[in-house]
């Protein structure tokens, strides 16, 4: 049996557009168009012959604006802008996104399936739970590695947790944005982050999470007499029933 999509249907005013994105908990993609522009790729007509595309740019509110240059942008319901995808003679390229595929459709589809987190953040920065709100931010985009992103949102979490008092949240965000280094390929970075945390710890459950994460850093960077040393000090810092502790023994086990 063959089901066929329904017409994808764009809409040309940005209020109208936002509106319906809020209403219907969708994130906005907005198709930047320049008028004639032979070279630029047409995702209407992509979509036409690729099913995949097409049912992913069916979970957003779809906007055509007019433009220069021509590009597209994902935006929650709220205007924030949450992904852009430049074009530059008919070439594509998704800002922060570090998938090996360089097709338009990867990082559509990719964002299309962390839509309800997204739509989620910003319910909650409407309810002004800024912090739980960049969380979930943070963790979304270091989910779809883009760590640069995730590090702006993390760097959001350590500010507002101080603003607030909460010295243990501000200082399990440094922990993570210094682990998204390790998602980049840099591990050896994120090592020479995560020790001076270890050294300053705010509370002993933080002490673990930061040993934990060092641990993960050094058999990223491949040195296992480091990494089998800081999944120790992880364990004697919690209690067996933990999920750090538990996390630790998984990775000892693997490294022996």
């Amino acid at each position: 049996m063959i089901f066929l999509l329904a017409a994808l249907l764009w809409q040309s005013d940005w209020n109208t557009a936002f509106a319906q994105a809020k209403q219907q908990h969708k994130l906005v993609l907005v198709n930047y168009v320049q008028t004639p522009c032979p070279k630029c790729f047409d995702v209407e007509h992509a979509a036409d012959t690729d099913p995949a595309l097409k049912a992913a740019l069916s979970n957003y509110v779809l906007l055509r604006v007019h433009s220069a240059p021509p590009g597209y942008v994902v935006f929650d319901s709220d205007k924030h802008e949450r992904m852009r995808i430049r074009e530059t003679n008919g070439v594509l390229h998704a800002e922060d996104w570090h998938f090996s595929a360089q097709s338009f459709a990867e990082p559509i589809e990719g964002l299309a399936a962390s839509a309800p987190a997204f739509v989620e953040a910003s319910e909650l920065a409407d309810a002004k739970r800024d912090l739980e709100a960049n969380v979930l931010l943070a963790t979304t985009y270091h989910r779809l590695k883009m760590t640069e992103h995730a590090r702006a949102a993390f760097a959001e979490v350590v500010k507002i947790a101080q603003r607030q008092g909460n010295a243990a949240m501000a200082q399990s965000a440094e922990v993570q944005s210094a682990y998204t280094y390790v998602t980049d390929g840099r591990a050896a970075h994120a090592v020479e982050l995560l020790k001076p945390l270890a050294k300053t710890p705010v509370n002993r459950d933080v002490e673990a999470l930061t040993w934990l994460t060092l641990g993960h850093a050094y058999e990223a960077a491949t040195d296992k007499k480091q990494a089998v040393e800081a999944f120790r000090r992880a364990q004697s810092l919690t209690a067996s029933e933990s999920r750090t502790y538990k996390e630790a023994a998984a990775a000892l086990k693997r490294l022996e």
